[in-house]
This record gives structure tokens, C-alpha cells and sequence, in this order.
């Protein structure tokens, strides 16, 4: 348990002094009440007044008559001292003057009691005058004696207690100054300090706090805001009007303000995510604290604190969007069984709608030449256009090696031809695709349409990582296509092998079967080939089979389907020979292709050909029979002559 609080040094020094005034008012009260006794001693009154009044007229109109002149001067000097000292006694009926005699009165009374006597004694016995008279003048002087003495005294001993009464006064009135110095000092100038103190940290806490602070009262209106309040809310127009807190705060929320306020107003904290709106029409996310403002005991206000938390807000908003977007990324990366190819549109497609940009397009770069090859949207290029990449802002990723961004190609340096295509964008993101370690390709994204919003590290992540996908799918499409090239082509010359030979037949065949058409197929085979391979080595051999493997490419058209058996043997496919003067036609070609010199290291060689061609489907309507009949074709030439070609309907007669 905590002990308790002790008083503080100036509740104990105020305590004190307050003790000792009140001390001193009492001493002061006590003498005060002497004085005024004191002033009862010095003035004879009541019965006392009488005695000496009794003496003054009995003295005039008895005894001064006996008197010689000289006594009666002497006695009229005693008169008047009576009378002066009359003037200095007042009264009142318990006043005793003189020394105490045992019978309860003084002397000084009972002289002025036998006194009196004797003066009226004269009054009354005219006859008795001298002896009156005698005893008059006899204890006149005592008399007067004794009152002046005790008059005397008494003025003494007063005047005395009229000293300490006004040091007692004079001494309170500086003690009385000295409380107050040392209240002044002790107390108030600590207090002074201590409020000024708390002003300013007040002050500090409410004007130079970092988050808003707005004070309102219980009907809603302003009483007091900080910097920070009017820079987060706005001056408002409506600060001085009922619900003002209401009324800042955008009007699809104000039901959930009107209810968290009405509960603070009422003596409960509450707390408040909502979205105010300024007077310029601009918008914030905010936190508000709301707390009763308690004066007396007595709710009189509500406290708001607020917290500007738009940009967070934003963050959360961008995280949970690129959170998605990354979702969806890997959903479109994961697809199972998608080609390279529609991997890059699906992430092109998801980008444009992501970023909100209308065009994405992929831009192969080669030789100077970037070649658009995927494309989404409405742009100003399509697949298969192709831009000078010394003229095209797609320069920029591939020289940075990193995301370039154009916001305003007012400012952007982009001339010629692209420059006046590109003019008429108002953004443009591109990013360069690299495949080991070498930039072939962009992802580029723009649009004719002003943004809504500035692009934010976000998109441009997000942009990285769509550049990443495409180039994993580029880089992956490269990869299959050299490995359909290793397992489909024949790797000294590039022309599909038999495996692939046997799918495109297989294929033509099904459609020829669909369609009720022909196609021809040309088994071709090298002629004086074995004799410069065995005279020249493998080396010039390989070199030969090459060239022709090159102009066999060249002389068919691109529906055509050349392909090497093995050694020496070709075998071209030819979807359109509908009449054997077409396949006649090619036939001849070919021999005149690869029956041109051919010079290697300086050397000349000839060699020839000769061709057998099978139809489908008179010569054969599978794969095994079609070629078996070009086949035997093809021997019947090479027997009769070489250095030409027949089909296999005009050789069967000669070879039954």
C-alpha cells in the first residue's frame, strides 16, 4: 500500500505563518480590550463624577466665602485641577481609584466622600463656616494630591499599553507584509511558474502537436483547432455551425461520425476510420480519437485527435493490389499446357488491366529493328510491325537495362517516325527482356488515355515481373524450339528429319482423306555425292550436304515440306500438286538447283540429282505404301540414267 502524501514545503511555511497572524491578531484583541479598560481607569464616572462635581459646587458657594483672598486664589487653584482632572476621568460605577482600604473602597474615596461632607456640613450649618472652612483648606491638598497621582499613574500605565498596542499593530502589519512577501515568493511565483509551465506544455500539446487537434463543442461546432487540424481538415467554411465534426466528414460515412461523436459527447471514448472531405474537394483518410472534455465533473465538449493516414491507407490499398497481381501472375505462369505464346498474351492482357494502360505488346529486337510479335489491346502498332530502334523511346530499356517511364512525351525527346506515332500517347512503360544475359526483346505498355493516377513503385515492380514471365516464356519457346530442332531436324542441314517427315505426312494425308485431295511427294537422291565424300573426306561431304539442303529450302515454295532421310536422300513434300505437271515442275526445278557448281575452299564440285514422285492417292493412301512407290520410282531412275526424275505410275510398267 502507498504510503501517504506528504504536504509539499509550501502548504507547511503558509500553515506556519498563518499560525503566528493569528497569534498576533489575538495579542493585538487582548490589548486592545485593556486599552479600553484602561481608558474606564483614567476617567472617574457614575456616582464617582457626582463626588467631584458635589466638591467643585459645594467649594463655589459655600467655602469660598470663609476664605481669605489668598486662600481663595489657592482654592480656586484646586478647583480648576479638580475640574482639568474631571475632564481626564471617565466612567463607569465599578471604577476604583487610589489604593484599596479594606472596607472594599479607597482612600482617594473616602477622602473625597469625607470632603464632601464637610462642604455640605457648611451648606448646612452657616454657623459652622470657619471650622469648615479649616477642615476644607486642611485636606484640600491631599486630596488634589492624591488625584493627580492616581491620575497620573493611570495616564502612565496607559500610555504604556497605547506603546505596545501600536508596536503589537506595527509589528502584525510587518508580519502581515512578511506573509505576504513569502506568499508572493513562496507561493505564488512557484504557482505563476508552475501555470505558465503548464500553459506552455499545454500549449506545446495542443499547437505544436503533429496530429491534428480540434476541440468542438456538444453541439458540434469548433471551438479551437491547431495548425495541424486546419491543414489535415481545411479551414471549413461550416467550423462555426451545429455538427460541424458531422459535416466535415464525406456524406456516405457521416451516420457512423454522427453516432461515434453523440457516444463521446455522452462520456465514452470512441475511435473512428473514416474519410473527410476539405472545402477544395480534396479527400483523406483519417483516424480520429474522440474523448469527452470533463470540466467540474461536468461533460462541456469532445476532444478530437486525428491522424492523416491516406498514405497508409494507399500502401495497404498497393499491397493488397500487387499481392493480387502477383496472384494472378503466378496463375498465368502456372497454367498447365499454355504455349509460350499465349502465356505472353494472357500476361500482357493482365498488365494492361492491372496498370490501366490499354496497349501491351511484345517487341522482338534484332538488328537495329524491334519486330512487335504478341499484342493486346487497341495500339498504334499491330504483330509483325516493325520500328528503328534509333527512333523509338523502346532505345531507352534497352540501353538502361531497366524500366523506363514516360508520363509525358511533351517533355520526352522522341523524334521521327515513332515520334509521330508515339505523339499521341500520353504514357508509355517499357522494360527489357533479357535472356542470357542479353537484352533480345521489350515488354512495352502505353496509352492514349490521361491516367487516372501517377504510376507508383508498384506498377513498376509489377511491370519487372510481367518482363520476367514473358522472358521465362520466350527464353522456355527458345528452349522447346531447340529441342523440336534436335528431335524433329536434321542438325547438319536444318530440314525436318524423318520423324518429323512422318508427322507432316501423316497430317496431309488426313486432311487430303477430309478433303478428297491430292498431294505429290519427291524422293530425291544425290548423284557422284559418294565418290567426293570418299575422295574429298567428310568434311567437304557434310560441306556439300549443306548447300544442298539450303537450295533444296530454296526452291520450294513456303507450302512446301523439305526434309533429309539420311545420307544422301531428301524427300520434299508438295501439298498443292493437284496434276502431275505440277509436281513435273518442282521436280525440275530441284534438279536444276542442286546440278549448279558448287565451290568449297576454292574447289569446284558437281554433282546431280534424281528424282522419284509418288501421288496420294492413286501410288499409295499410307504412309508406308506412298513412299515404298516414290521409292522404287526413284530406283528406276537411277538405273536408266540418272540426272532426272519420273513418277511412280509411268515407272511401274518397267519395274513389274
Amino acid at each position: 500500500m502507498a504510503g501517504r502524501r506528504l504536504p509539499s514545503p509550501y502548504t507547511i511555511a503558509f500553515a506556519l505563518l498563518m499560525l503566528i497572524a493569528a497569534g498576533e491578531a489575538l495579542l493585538l484583541a487582548s490589548l486592545v480590550g485593556q486599552q479600553r479598560t484602561d481608558a474606564s481607569l483614567t476617567n472617574i464616572g457614575g456616582p464617582q463624577r457626582m463626588r467631584t462635581q458635589r466638591i467643585a459646587f459645594l467649594a463655589e458657594e459655600a467655602v469660598e466665602r470663609g476664605l481669605t483672598p489668598e486662600e481663595r486664589s489657592e482654592f480656586h487653584t484646586a478647583i480648576v485641577k479638580i475640574r482639568s482632572s474631571q475632564h481626564e476621568l471617565d466612567s463607569d460605577a465599578g471604577t476604583r481609584i487610589g489604593t484599596p482600604i479594606g472596607n472594599g473602597s479607597t482612600d482617594l474615596e473616602v477622602a473625597v466622600d469625607r470632603y464632601a461632607a464637610a462642604a455640605a456640613g457648611v451648606l448646612a450649618h452657616p454657623k459652622t463656616a470657619q471650622s469648615a472652612n479649616a477642615y476644607l483648606l486642611a485636606h484640600r491638598l491631599p486630596l488634589l494630591l492624591a488625584l493627580d497621582r492616581a491620575v497620573e499613574s493611570h495616564k502612565a500605565t496607559s500610555e504604556g499599553r497605547k506603546r505596545l498596542l501600536w508596536a503589537a499593530i506595527i509589528t502584525l502589519l510587518a508580519l502581515m507584509a512578511a506573509l505576504v512577501a513569502a506568499s508572493w515568493r513562496f507561493v505564488v511565483l512557484p504557482l505563476e511558474r508552475h501555470y505558465a509551465k503548464s500553459r506552455e506544455q499545454l500549449r506545446t500539446l495542443f499547437e505544436d502537436n503533429p496530429e491534428a487537434v480540434t476541440t468542438y463543442a456538444l453541439d458540434g461546432r469548433v471551438v479551437n483547432a491547431n495548425a495541424a487540424a486546419l491543414e489535415l481538415f481545411g479551414a471549413q467554411s461550416n467550423a462555426r455551425a451545429e455538427n460541424a465534426f458531422v459535416r466535415s466528414i464525406v456524406r456516405e460515412l457521416r451516420s457512423d461520425a454522427s453516432l461515434a461523436f453523440a457516444r463521446s459527447a455522452s462520456g465514452d471514448p470512441a475511435k473512428l476510420e473514416t474519410t473527410v472531405e476539405r472545402d477544395d474537394g480534396t479527400r483523406a483518410d483519417v483516424s480520429i480519437s474522440l474523448l469527452p472534455s470533463v470540466v467540474d465533473g461536468r461533460i462541456d465538449g469532445v476532444y478530437a485527435i486525428a491522424r492523416d493516414v491516406t498514405q497508409e491507407r494507399r500502401s495497404e490499398r498497393e499491397l493488397v493490389e500487387q499481392a493480387q497481381r502477383i496472384r494472378d501472375l503466378y496463375l498465368v505462369a502456372a497454367t498447365a499446357g499454355q504455349s509460350a505464346e499465349a502465356q505472353t498474351l494472357a500476361a500482357l492482357e493482365l498488365g494492361c488491366n492491372r496498370i490501366g494502360l490499354e496497349w501491351g505488346f511484345v517487341a522482338h529486337v534484332d538488328a537495329g529493328l524491334a519486330t512487335i510479335t504478341s499484342c493486346v489491346g487497341q495500339g498504334l502498332y499491330g504483330a509483325g510491325d516493325r520500328v528503328r530502334i534509333d527512333k523509338s523511346i523502346i532505345r531507352k530499356a534497352m540501353s538502361t537495362h531497366d524500366i523506363v517511364l514516360v508520363e509525358d512525351f511533351a517533355d520526352e525527346p522522341v523524334v521521327a517516325d515513332a515520334a509521330e506515332r508515339l505523339g499521341r500517347l500520353t504514357s508509355f512503360v517499357t522494360f527489357p527482356i533479357e535472356i542470357r544475359e542479353k537484352s533480345v526483346a521489350a515488354v512495352c505498355f502505353a496509352s492514349t488515355l490521361p491516367r487516372t493516377s501517377p504510376p507508383t513503385e508498384s506498377d513498376r515492380d509489377f511491370v519487372r515481373l510481367i518482363g520476367a514471365l514473358i522472358g521465362a516464356a520466350i527464353e522456355r519457346g527458345e528452349d522447346k524450339r531447340r529441342l523440336d530442332a534436335m528431335a524433329f531436324s536434321d542438325p547438319l542441314t536444318g530440314l525436318p528429319n524423318r520423324t518429323s517427315l512422318d508427322a507432316s505426312v501423316e497430317d496431309l494425308i488426313g486432311r487430303a482423306r477430309r478433303s478428297d485431295d491430292r498431294f505429290a511427294v519427291h524422293f530425291i537422291d544425290l548423284d557422284g555425292f559418294k565418290r567426293v565424300n570418299d575422295e574429298r573426306g567428310h568434311a567437304v561431304g557434310d560441306e556439300l550436304l549443306r548447300i544442298v539442303g539450303a537450295r533444296i529450302r530454296a526452291a520450294v515454295t513456303p507450302l512446301d515440306i523439305a526434309a533429309r532421310l539420311g545420307g544422301d536422300e531428301f524427300i520434299v513434300l508438295q501439298p498443292e500438286a493437284k496434276r502431275p505437271a505440277q509436281a513435273n515442275a518442282l521436280a525440275a526445278r530441284l534438279i536444276e538447283a542442286i546440278n549448279e557448281p558448287i565451290t568449297i575452299d576454292a574447289e569446284n564440285f558437281s554433282i546431280g540429282a534424281s528424282i522419284g514422285i509418288a501421288f496420294y492417292p492413286q501410288d499409295g493412301t499410307d504412309v508406308k505404301t506412298l513412299f515404298g512407290n516414290a521409292d522404287r520410282a526413284l530406283y528406276y531412275v537411277k538405273s536408266s540414267g540418272r540426272g532426272r526424275y519420273e513418277s511412280a505410275t509411268a515407272a511401274a510398267p518397267n519395274l513389274v
